[in-house]
């Protein structure tokens, strides 16, 4: 499994990010998301080897999950 927080991942996309929204598009993922509180734990299926480590997911998640726009905020998908 791999946690994330979802203060740091603020950090990292630079806006709020609604932990419900996380957990969807983790979901869709096959990632297995728990929710406790700021802390998000994935069980990591064996098919996304390169998930390892908590920097992995906030980076599928600015892949997969938001958008930076013009303005500096942030579209979700």
């Amino acid at each position: 499994t791999v946690a994330l927080s979802l203060r740091r991942l603020a950090a990292f996309t630079g806006c709020e990010v609604p932990g419900d929204l996380v957990e969807r598009v983790f979901t869709a993922l096959e990632l297995a998301p728990s929710v406790d509180g700021d802390a998000i734990t994935c069980t990591i299926p064996p098919f996304r080897a390169d998930l390892e480590l908590p920097e992995d997911l906030y980076e599928d998640w600015t892949i997969k999950g938001v958008k930076p726009c013009a303005s500096h905020a942030c579209a979700f998908v």
